[in-house]
């Protein structure tokens, strides 16, 4: 397992305290780890997920003074 040295604002230190004084976590490394651990899930790091079929200026390209290209009458 990899070691890392981490500066922390003192609220957010505060904030893992408490969970851990809670007994949210058995120790404060712990509660790091799995905060970190969690927090990836959720940013979602795998890029294949996070890419859509457009580039990245994709909305640069549009001109707003052309209309969308709908056939119908709903045009949102």
């Amino acid at each position: 397992m990899g070691q890392i040295e981490l500066t922390i604002p003192d609220d957010v230190e505060i904030r893992i305290q408490q969970l851990v004084d809670e007994g949210e976590f058995t120790t404060f490394e712990d509660g790091v780890q799995e905060l970190l651990s969690s927090g990836l899930t959720v940013y979602r790091t795998d890029t294949r997920d996070d890419q859509d079929d457009f580039g990245p200026n994709y909305e640069d390209d549009l001109d707003p003074s052309e209309p969308a290209g709908h056939d119908d009458d709903y045009v949102f």
